[in-house]
């Protein structure tokens, strides 16, 4: 479940179902204003949300097996194996589905997270298995990776749902975004983690990260084209993860997720910010500048095992 503001709407996906809120979070007086059913019959999930710069909706998520969905454009066909693949669905504030399109091919891809920037323009991240095909339209823009690798991706398409560009980010095992935003210049920021060594810069350079202990939380800011600019770690003795980013009005980014045992907060590597987890892994909330520098972190919880999985800023600069 994703959960943010729009002046006074609150969204939620819930199993390929777009439910659709009016009202105050402030006085709970709530209205269900539509809800929007999307997929086949065997098992489908919608994972993210986001609205644009218009308010038009924006659905990421994965299916399994095959359907047809009736848009404003005509009918759009969904084809995969057992494994998934991802979809991105987009829909006007009264929830009339405008256009839908499928994100990969055969081999098992699962959409993350899903941004948009000031021209609308759609941005989703996650991760992927073998080979996959990131343009919806009868050409084709395919990444690889090696059987025994699940990659991280970026992918762009124009508000239209054309494809514009995508990226993948390959280590020794496993690297996964969670999450994604984008701030005013259309610089992108993504939240995940990765296991063992990664290679997080995407053209064919390298900027390798590795693990201090099983799986490391990263944060990626890339240019408008695509580009490395910096990647930061959270150095963990055993896990930290990155779940969730959002880039606020003054240049802060915020960032949610978990730790467990000792992590280091501070990415600059002439310092440290070191805190110990209470017993299993703990929640952390964690903001640093544009620059990737630290700031600081908040971790006011208790001694059992808990995550953030989502965190924004609202228009006042306070953190949700």
């Amino acid at each position: 479940m994703n959960l943010q503001l729009y002046p006074t709407a609150i969204k939620l996906v819930l199993n390929f179902a777009v439910i659709f809120f009016s009202g105050s979070l402030l006085t709970q007086q709530l209205h269900p204003q539509w809800i929007s059913a999307i997929g086949g019959a065997s098992s489908d999930e919608g994972r993210c949300i986001a609205f644009d710069h218009v308010g038009n909706l924006v659905v990421g998520g994965i299916f399994k097996n095959n359907f047809s969905l009736e848009t404003s454009q005509g009918t759009s066909q969904f084809s995969t194996s057992h494994q998934g693949c991802g979809f991105v669905t987009k829909l006007t504030p009264e929830g009339q589905i405008i256009w839908s399109k499928q994100l990969g091919s055969n081999n098992r891809l699962v959409i993350n997270g899903i941004s948009t920037d000031a021209e609308g323009a759609i941005y989703t991240s996650g991760f992927f298995q073998g080979q996959s095909d990131f343009d919806p339209s009868n050409s084709e823009f395919i990444l690889e990776v090696s059987t025994n690798q699940i990659g991280a991706f970026l992918c762009k398409w124009s508000s239209d749902g054309a494809f514009l560009w995508a990226k993948h980010f390959i280590g020794s095992y496993l690297v996964s975004i969670s999450a994604s935003d984008v701030d005013v210049s259309g610089n992108i920021y993504c939240a995940g983690y990765f296991t063992e060594t990664a290679d997080f810069d995407p053209s064919e350079d390298e900027q390798l990260l590795t693990s201090g202990g099983g799986d490391n939380g990263f944060v990626l800011k890339l240019s408008p084209e695509g580009s490395l600019v910096w990647s930061k770690q959270l150095l963990c003795t055993a896990q930290s993860s990155c779940n969730s980013i959002n880039v606020g009005i003054n240049g802060t980014i915020v960032i949610g997720g978990s730790f467990m045992e000792i992590s280091d907060f501070d990415p600059d590597e002439e310092s440290e910010y070191i805190i110990s987890s209470d017993g299993l892994s703990n929640s952390y909330i964690w903001l640093i500048n544009t620059e990737g520098e630290f700031e600081r972190v908040i971790y006011p919880w208790g001694n059992d095992q808990n995550r953030i999985l989502d965190v924004c800023f609202d228009t006042q600069g306070n953190v949700i």
